[in-house]
């Protein structure tokens, strides 16, 4: 798995063939053929299983908080940290989203449903304005997605953990803001 993704992350999905996954893997083609049928369903594969075990371990810290807010720190903080824990991990599943997203069960849970929860009931609580759960969620996993993409190009060069309070506090005074409609 991790020669699998080192070479989809040097040289693409695309640029990568199953011989040089076995070869720097250091098992026989065939061997990597009895556990996935192609090469996307590798990649389909390193993507949903850190995807899932990352949403668990984050859905378990977030949720063991009692208030919006805390939930908001601490899923920027998960984040982060699970990131730098393993920045090429993070950074193919960042840069796969878009392409395997959609392959989800409907009952496969990631980390845009746990934002989705945290505003639902933050709204309900009233500690997040008014406003489409969606959109405003749109809005928290964007800006912690930019600011680990700004990390995986070079322009932040310090831990992504040293900027998990300013974050959070950013995106906290977006969800309990007022929105305005035109």
């Amino acid at each position: 798995m991790r020669a699998a993704l080192r070479l989809f992350m040097k040289k693409g999905i695309d640029g990568t063939t199953i011989k040089e996954i076995a070869r720097d893997a250091k098992v026989a083609e065939g061997t990597l053929y009895r556990h996935f049928k192609s090469k996307d369903d590798l990649a389909w594969h390193l993507f949903r299983a850190h995807l899932q075990q990352f949403t668990h371990e984050l859905e378990s810290i977030v949720f063991a908080e009692q208030t919006a807010e805390a939930r908001v720190h601490r899923f920027v903080e998960g984040s982060f940290a699970a990131y730098e824990s393993d920045p090429e991990l993070y950074t193919y599943l960042i840069l796969r989203e878009h392409s395997e997203l959609d392959k989800f069960a409907k009952d496969d849970t990631h980390p845009g449903h746990i934002v989705t929860r945290i505003i639902e009931e933050g709204q309900k609580s009233g500690e997040i304005k008014a406003g489409d759960p969606f959109v405003l969620g749109s809005l928290f996993v964007g800006g912690v997605i930019r600011v680990a993409v700004v990390k995986m190009y070079g322009n932040i060069r310090e831990d992504l953990t040293k900027y998990a309070g300013y974050v959070a506090e950013s995106i906290w005074m977006m969800l309990k803001g007022e929105i305005h409609h035109e």
